[in-house]
């Protein structure tokens, strides 16, 4: 919830900082984040690469969040939040990188 309301990505990395630091984690934080889910955070990180141009860097994040959605669960809270799409839009810009650095 709080992602909703920064500009990107600068300071989506605030709060990913405060996510790995736990300083944000108590009963509210839980609450307002779907019971916070390990695919999230790294969809979150490759969205802010993505937003910096870093589409190797973002690629590799939305294929860890990928491995990390497991259950039929974890399939239909990404689906409803737009995981997949993300996915399919960073996977394009990282292999049009990659082809515009090998010309």
């Amino acid at each position: 919830q709080l992602l909703a309301y920064q500009p990107r990505p600068q300071e989506v990395y605030g709060v990913i900082d405060k996510m790995n630091n736990n300083s944000v984690y108590n009963e509210d934080w839980r609450l307002t984040t779907y019971y916070w889910r390990n695919w999230k955070f790294y969809q979150i990180l490759a969205d802010a690469k993505c937003w910096e141009k870093k589409y190797k860097e973002a690629y590799f994040n939305a294929l860890v969040a990928l491995e990390d959605i497991k259950t039929k669960d974890d399939e239909a809270d990404a689906t409803s939040e737009g995981f997949f799409n993300d996915f399919n839009f960073i996977k394009e810009k990282y292999e049009e990188s990659v082809k515009k650095s090998t010309k």
